[in-house]
């Protein structure tokens, strides 16, 4: 967004955007595979090949 362009659209597309958020019809894609903290790099990788499909978690437990 720039700076002072359109704030007033801007702010009813982000307003729009929370209602959707809000009422839980906004889900995340998550990859299938999840990964620990210990194994960061190893999700990185996994990004970076191309092969994720949506987000991908690294959980710390």
């Amino acid at each position: 967004m720039l700076h002072d362009f359109k704030r007033e659209k801007h702010g009813e597309i982000l307003k729009t955007l929370a209602e959707i958020s809000n009422s839980g019809k906004l889900t995340p894609i998550l990859d299938a595979q999840t990964f620990s903290l210990e194994n960061v790099g190893q999700a990185y990788a996994h990004l970076e090949s191309g092969k994720a499909i949506g987000k991908v978690v690294v959980e710390n437990n």
